[in-house]
This record gives structure tokens, C-alpha cells and sequence, in this order.
């Protein structure tokens, strides 16, 4: 059977990937690509994760920050000692900015890196944090995680050597270098405040809990606490805000437009009802397979979450009512879908849309942070977004990928 529902797709590389707005500095401050943040499967869209996209433009240098190397990281924290190796190559990427510290006994905020690469624009005004440790007279600090950016700890990242891509080995790593830091610069009596949004909210909790002596506080923003394979919750959010900004209308839209090219793929391979689909979005090379679907399906899937995800963040991209108006400005919502899904193609600078399976695997065999967030979720936290909640999407049909 077709793995059709256009709602029901893993969108593995999904809310996870954002630090959360809350966390942010004030809004004029930002700057992001004209085609704002990316969600989905297909292979533009991990190399557009890769290459962090839809994350903020980021210097290389930065006023007040100065960026360090921990020598001292140890590539499995959990050996025996006579057994632990340190990281390879220059060991794991720091950053401090002593902008407003005021010195011994004064607080340290940590924020934590996630499944990204970490800059020292993560210390600058455009951060939250910068304004508590501003009002605090905080040392402001960066650690950037294991596996991702150019903290790698092993000479490649096969598959057996992603066995040390875990968030315990996070914990542990910060255990260390924050202690590290404490002792380098005689602020032992200094509390450190851990912070991070998504994902590095959740390793900011975890610390607190499994670490107490080594943080007095922690600030998890939009932190998704409880790890489980299928996360339908996320799109019950999608719909409520549809809802919410624009009303039913533009909910019942989506879900039509959904059955619809549902109906169209179920006619099967090489079918009148294929090959629309394929002309109507523009794929990168025919469908011939279930997974070739699942990929279409969780790009296209992608867009809205990410516009949902991002609403009113930034200037420039569209907003929950952009494409809303979109979806409900004639009677044929099939129609409307494929215009909206060319909008996104023009405002991401695609000429095509990704519907081929075999592209995604052999883009996950390279070394970077799509493969290093896939691993973790698969091995570690799931995270699947799918339809399979009771006040999701009508007409939906559950197949399991």
C-alpha cells in the first residue's frame, strides 16, 4: 500500500532544530535568509539544515567574545579512567564574552549548543541571556555540542563511532568543561545558570537534574522534556494555530487539499494521477517508489510547519495569514496547494521539489549535522511528527512508515 497521507510523514530533521524565540534578543536584531527556516526530508532540505539555513547569519568574529578549545574532552566520559581517550584533534569549541563580569562570586550563564554549529554570536545582544547578564554582571559562556560543528571527538563519524553521540555524553561534557572554566579563571564560588531552547532546553533540565552540584539554575525554553517515537502532539499544534490565525477555513483547505493528492498518488506508479503530482510540484525525478512519496510528502509537509513554527519572527517570509490567504482564495484548495507550495519554491530558491529516497540516504552517509540529528533522533528521542492524534487533520489515513 502507498505510504500517501500527506500529513502522516516523519519530519525527522523538525521542531528540534529552532531555538526558541523566547530566547532571542529584540526581533530588529535578527537576520535571517529571505527564505526563512527549512523543515522536511528530502535532500535540499538537509542540505540546507547542513548548512544552517535557516538559522541565523552568523560573523566569525564578535566584539567582546573570544573563542577556546577544551583539550581536556574525553571521547567516552563513561570508560575507566585509565581507558578514556581525549578528543580528537583540537578537543571541543568554546566561547566566553567577560563583556559585563564582575568577576569571582559573580554568576556564569552556559548556554548549550544543540544539533548544530555553535558561533560566537550566540554571546552577542541578539540573546536574551546577554541582557540577564548584563542586569547580572554574568560571565556569558558557549559550549558547543559534541558531533556537530567542528566539536567532533573521532577521526570520522561512522556508524560505530556515533555510538558516542548521545545526550548523556553531552551532560557529561559539560560537566567538565564547566569545571574546567570555573578553576581557569579562580571563580570557584561563581553559580552557573545553564540556558538552551529545544533540544539544548532539554540537556539544560537534564543537567540540573543529574548535575545539582555543578549548576544552581537552569532556563529550558520550548523544551520538548518527554523523548517518544511518534510526537503527533506537534501537529495538533499545526492545526490549532491554522485555526487560531485564519479559522476553520483554512484548516478545512489543508486537510481537502490532502485528500486530494492522497487520491492522486493512491492511483499508483506511472498512474495520470502520479504524473500530476509530479508535474503540478515540480519533482526533481519521477516517483517510483513508497519512500520516494514519504519524501515529497515531508517536504511539502515541511514548509507549513516551518512557516507555523516561525510565525512573525521575521520579516520578509510568509506568515500563518500569508498562506492562509493563499489557501483559501478560490474554491479549488488542490489548486491553491500547489500554488502555495510554488511560493515556497520560489522564496527558497528551488527550481524542483525532492521526491527520491536514494538522494536522502546518500546524503546522510556525509559527515555533518543532518546525520549526526538523524542518528540522535532515531537512536535517542524519535521526535516523528505525525497525524496520528484523534483532533488532527481529517480525511487522514494512518499508515505507518
Amino acid at each position: 500500500m502507498l505510504f500517501i497521507n500527506f500529513l502522516a510523514i516523519l519530519a525527522v530533521l523538525s521542531s528540534c532544530c529552532a531555538v526558541a524565540e523566547n530566547l532571542r534578543g529584540p526581533r530588529s536584531e535578527i537576520v535571517r535568509e529571505a527564505f526563512g527556516p527549512f523543515l522536511g526530508f528530502g535532500k535540499r532540505k538537509l542540505q540546507r539544515f547542513q548548512n544552517r539555513g535557516f538559522e541565523l547569519k552568523q560573523s566569525t568574529t564578535c566584539e567582546n567574545v573570544s573563542q577556546f578549545w577544551f583539550q581536556d574532552a574525553v571521547i567516552d566520559n563513561f570508560a575507566p579512567i585509565e581507558q578514556q581517550q581525549k578528543w580528537y584533534n583540537m578537543g571541543q569549541r568554546y566561547w566566553i564574552n567577560r563583556q559585563f563580569w564582575g568577576g569571582n562570586n559573580y554568576p556564569i550563564f552556559v548556554f548549550i549548543g544543540g544539533e548544530g554549529e555553535e558561533s560566537c554570536s550566540r554571546l552577542t545582544s541578539r540573546m536574551y541571556v546577554y541582557q540577564l547578564a548584563q542586569e547580572h554582571k554574568a560571565l556569558l559562556v558557549d559550549v558547543e555540542h559534541r558531533f556537530y560543528g567542528k566539536s567532533i571527538p573521532t577521526p570520522d563519524t561512522s556508524t560505530e563511532n556515533l555510538k558516542y553521540l548521545s545526550s548523556s555524553q553531552a551532560l557529561a561534557d559539560l560537566a567538565r568543561i564547566i569545571g574546567f572554566i570555573k578553576k581557569d579563571l579562580n571563580t570557584e564560588n561563581s553559580r552557573v545558570i545553564t540556558v538552551g531552547g529545544s533540544y539544548p532546553g532539554n540537556l539544560a533540565a537534564w543537567f540540573r537534574l543529574k548535575y545539582p552540584s555543578v549548576t544552581h539554575a537552569s532556563i529550558a525554553s520550548s523544551a520538548p522534556m518527554l523523548a517518544q517515537t511518534n510526537f503527533p502532539e506537534y501537529m495538533d499544534v499545526v492545526g490549532q494555530a491554522l485555526i487560531h490565525f485564519s479559522g476553520q477555513k483554512c484548516f478545512d483547505a489543508f486537510s481537502t487539499a490532502a485528500e486530494i493528492v492522497a487520491n492522486y498518488l493512491y492511483q499508483g506508479f506511472g498512474s495520470a494521477g502520479m504524473q500530476k503530482v509530479e508535474k503540478d510540484f515540480q519533482t526533481c525525478s519521477s516517483i517510483e517508489t513508497d519512500l520516494d512519496i514519504s519524501v515529497l510528502l515531508s517536504d511539502l509537509m515541511g514548509n507549513v510547519q516551518g512557516t507555523i513554527q516561525y510565525n512573525n519572527e521575521h520579516n520578509g517570509v510568509m506568515n500563518v495569514t500569508d498562506i492562509c490567504k493563499t489557501m483559501t482564495q478560490s474554491d479549488d484548495t488542490y489548486g491553491n496547494f500547489v500554488q502555495l507550495q510554488q511560493l515556497y519554491r520560489s522564496a527558497n530558491g528551488q527550481d524542483c521539489e525532492d521526491a527520491n529516497w536514494k538522494d536522502t540516504v546518500q546524503y546522510l552517509t556525509e559527515t555533518g549535522a543532518a546525520r549526526s540529528w538523524t542518528y540522535q533522533t532515531c537512536n535517542e528521542f524519535g521526535y516523528y511528527q505525525t497525524t496520528d492524534s484523534k483532533v488532527n487533520f481529517k480525511h487522514r489515513k494512518n499508515h505507518s512508515f
